[in-house]
């Protein structure tokens, strides 16, 4: 067996989305309103002899057909028959998001999965594909490592959402124990205290430098650590540097051999708290730093063409709109002039939070988004200027 391969659910390190992928999204434009985007996730093991999923997706279906002439739209037809397959899917894993952006008259279509554990049932149809509903729920995939260790062995596991794989053969091994029946029949209870405690830091040491090159390997930047706290006393200095940058919590594994559900279920609290300080600093930053910070769907959105935004924040709900150019299809502030790009007069609104993560992904901003009380207090939009 590859030392490598998974021991529990299966899951793939690479991120979900690739940016090239984003930057599809974002740039495409239909001009006859056909792009389809479907996002679904029950959060519950449907009924299996109702079928709950696919009535539901077919009711989507219905509503959007009784919307659009299907007959002037046979490629529509096409991408919604694509939407009724994926229905078919959500049986194998319904709390996992499937998406699926697809235009058939341009040959357009991709599919994704996202383990978030949010609840969404959604079909639009129109000239954009809509990138909101995917980001709300991309910032609860973040991945994060978990490593848990006993004197002598360890496990380690990455989590993103609801799905979490753990990897073997790549931590090393060392049976403790047996160097201490060995020391045992000629030390001392003092010499014996003290040779365990080198082979512990000698453990520890290579331990540490494992996880590190484990950390490159998969890109993680968040880690959180599993063992009892007289253990962490003696690991701790081998970890000073983790536990500055890295390690965002720790806890006490009911055992060794905890399942690795369980572990995802003891860690993933510390995870979604480590993201609400995380914001509760970020907003605390903008607003001590003026010249560093932007408040307000407009200032934002001046500040995203620009190219100016290091990262944008959203706290639900993000209430106002902006503008999109019916010619040249750019979004900017709401204003009642022309496109401030081609001088068109003719512009739509759009939903604020839609066009601001669009531009942002545009211009390689980070996108931190947060639902009710994510982060106490917070509504709307906040971006962290570069400059």
């Amino acid at each position: 067996m590859d030392p490598a391969t998974p021991l529990a659910i299966a899951l793939p390190s690479a991120p979900p989305l690739a940016r090239g992928d984003l930057l599809d999204l974002a740039n495409f434009r239909d001009t006859s309103g056909h792009a389809a985007s479907f996002f679904f996730s029950l959060q519950s093991i449907p009924d299996k002899s109702h079928h709950t999923e696919v009535t539901l997706v077919r009711d989507l279906v219905r509503e959007e057909k009784h919307r659009v002439d299907i007959k002037q739209a046979p490629g529509l037809a096409e991408d919604l028959e694509a939407v009724l397959m994926r229905a078919e899917e959500v049986r194998l894993s319904p709390r996992h998001w499937r998406i699926l952006y697809a235009c058939h008259r341009q040959g357009f279509s991709r599919k994704f999965a996202l383990p978030a554990p949010k609840p969404i049932r959604q079909l639009h149809v129109g000239g954009r594909f809509l990138l909101a509903p995917m980001f709300w729920a991309l910032n609860f995939c973040t991945p994060y490592g978990v490593l848990t260790f006993e004197r002598g062995r360890a496990r380690i596991f990455v989590v993103r959402g609801l799905q979490i794989q753990e990897f073997s053969g790549r931590l090393p091994k060392e049976n403790i124990t047996l160097h201490v029946k060995e020391s045992s029949q000629t030390s001392s209870e003092k010499h014996l205290e003290h040779h365990m405690e080198g082979h512990v830091r000698g453990y520890c040491k290579g331990l540490s430098e494992k996880v590190r090159v484990f950390l490159a390997e998969e890109k993680l930047h968040e880690m959180v650590f599993g063992c009892r706290e007289d253990l962490w006393g003696e690991a701790k200095p081998e970890f000073a540097d983790l536990e500055k940058s890295i390690l965002i919590g720790r806890f006490v594994p009911s055992d060794y051999d905890m399942p690795a559900a369980d572990v995802r279920e003891a860690t993933y609290p510390i995870f979604e708290e480590n993201r609400r300080k995380s914001g509760v600093a970020l907003l605390e930053r903008i607003s001590d730093e003026p010249a560093r910070g932007a408040v307000g769907v407009n200032a934002i959105m001046e500040s995203l063409i620009e190219g100016r935004v290091q990262k944008l924040m959203l706290g639900r709900p993000v209430e106002g709109t902006v503008n999109e150019c019916d010619n040249c299809g750019h979004v900017q502030p709401r204003a009642d002039g022309p496109c401030i790009f081609c001088g068109n007069t003719s512009l739509h609104n759009l939903e604020a939070d839609e066009g601001l993560i669009r531009q942002a992904v545009l211009t390689d901003a980070e996108i931190l988004t947060f639902d009710g009380d994510g982060v106490p207090g917070f509504t709307g939009a906040a971006g962290l200027l570069r400059y």
